[in-house]
């Protein structure tokens, strides 16, 4: 992306940008954080500008670091114009998040309910309406922990310490993308808290040692032990310059506990406050 667009995207001179398309712009350049024109118009809720965009064929699906496009840029944001623009203009939006957990698997709707933002959740719930509901979901969301038990070849571990953080949803994987049934042993169990998810599965004590200490979940991994048992911190990321739209990168505890893999991370409390949140997952009670 050269400074010129750049410079004409932040301000939002569609005049400038027709001038600099004329001369051969690419409409889909990016910045230094992989972010296109449309993307970061959404963000900043210009809705004019990502229709004149939209229009002069902007690649309204483009994805970055955490797979978001900018209709749920948009939705995040509460920008309800710039939704209604990108959904007439043909975005998808069965779009589903990648990367980190709180965005993986979720649609512009699931993220604007997520996060409380009532105006862009009722804008996009009819949407997803429209298609019937999927008979057989990969993820299902048991209203009680005592529920997902009966999911599960194992009983989920609660925090008794969540820093305050309120509880927003359980949910068990137990299908896989071709809507296969997974067994009990192979289903992975989460708890979303307000910026806090803590994950849980059974793989067996090989995998759970391997997903633990030699998948890397962030650039400065640390030796910990949570429970008597050895595992991997990441700190929480630096705060990141306005212009990158997906955030600052989430901390992180994971470690195996025999045959059972915890993964408990966050993009908001700092690494001493989440590693006692993993921590009280051993509490008694």
């Amino acid at each position: 992306m050269t400074p010129e667009w750049q410079e004409a995207v932040k301000r939002g001179a569609v005049a400038e940008l027709a001038a600099l398309l004329s001369r051969g712009a690419d409409i889909d350049a990016r910045d230094r954080h992989g972010q296109t024109a449309v993307m970061l118009a959404a963000l900043a809720g210009d809705a004019r500008l990502v229709e004149f965009l939209a229009i002069h064929g902007a690649d309204l699906d483009h994805t970055a670091k955490y797979g978001l496009s900018a209709l749920m840029l948009a939705a995040l944001r509460g920008h309800g114009e710039v939704v209604r623009v990108l959904v007439a203009a043909g975005a998808d939006v069965d779009a589903k998040g990648t990367g980190a957990p709180g965005f993986a698997g979720k649609r512009a709707h699931d993220l604007a309910a997520e996060r409380g933002d009532a105006d862009a959740a009722a804008l996009l719930a009819p949407l997803t309406l429209q298609t019937p509901p999927d008979p057989l979901p990969r993820f299902l969301a048991p209203a009680t922990w005592e529920e997902a038990s009966a999911l599960l070849d194992f009983v989920p571990r609660r925090p008794a310490d969540t820093r305050g953080r309120v509880l927003r949803g359980l949910r068990v994987h137990v299908r896989d993308h071709r809507r296969r049934d997974l067994p009990r042993h192979l289903r992975t169990f989460e708890a979303h808290f307000d910026g806090v998810a803590v994950c849980q599965s059974r793989p067996g004590a090989s995998a759970a040692r391997r997903r633990a200490r030699d998948v890397r979940y962030g650039a400065d991994a640390m030796p910990i032990r949570i429970g008597g048992h050895e595992g991997r911190a990441y700190p929480l990321g630096p705060e990141v310059p306005p212009d990158d739209i997906d955030g600052r990168s989430a901390a992180v505890v994971t470690w195996p506990d025999g045959p059972m893999f915890h993964f408990v991370m966050s993009t908001q409390l700092p690494l001493d406050e989440l590693t006692l949140v993993a921590a009280s997952l051993y509490a008694e009670r």
